[in-house]
């Protein structure tokens, strides 16, 4: 299995990690992420905070 590091576009901190043994059929990855370094940003709210380019994503 292999194990990959995730960091913070911004800050370059870590925030976990992302295993490629997760469901096959959605992908294959599996990410294993700290709740702390999370900000929930609304849908509608997305755009003023600057998060505008993900829109897509969501």
């Amino acid at each position: 299995m292999t194990r990959t590091e995730v960091r913070s576009r911004v800050g370059n901190s870590h925030l976990r990690h992302v295993f490629t043994d997760g469901p096959k059929d959605k992908g294959g990855l599996r990410y294993c992420i700290n709740s702390l370094s999370i900000r929930f940003i609304p849908k509608t709210e997305m755009e003023s905070q600057g998060y505008g380019y993900l829109l897509d994503y969501v």
